[in-house]
């Protein structure tokens, strides 16, 4: 998308590094909010199913996105 939307070229282990980062630095807040989340007197989750396209090879058609778990 970097590179059709903005002519920006990033190789996919500049960016691998990028988000490696930024989940290490984000990691430090976990524990702050799994406390303030086990605090709480009740936990609401949004279920809301969202429509994905599906790979090249079944290209045009959608399908429901699966949970992780």
């Amino acid at each position: 998308m970097l590179a059709r939307d903005a002519g920006v070229v990033l190789s996919r282990a500049t960016m691998d590094g990028w988000v490696m980062r930024v989940g290490h630095l984000l990691g430090a807040i976990a524990p702050a909010m799994r406390k303030e989340v086990l605090e709480g007197s009740y936990l609401q989750a949004d279920e809301t199913t969202v429509m994905v396209q599906r790979r090249p090879e079944r290209l045009g058609r959608n399908h429901q996105a699966s949970a992780v778990s």
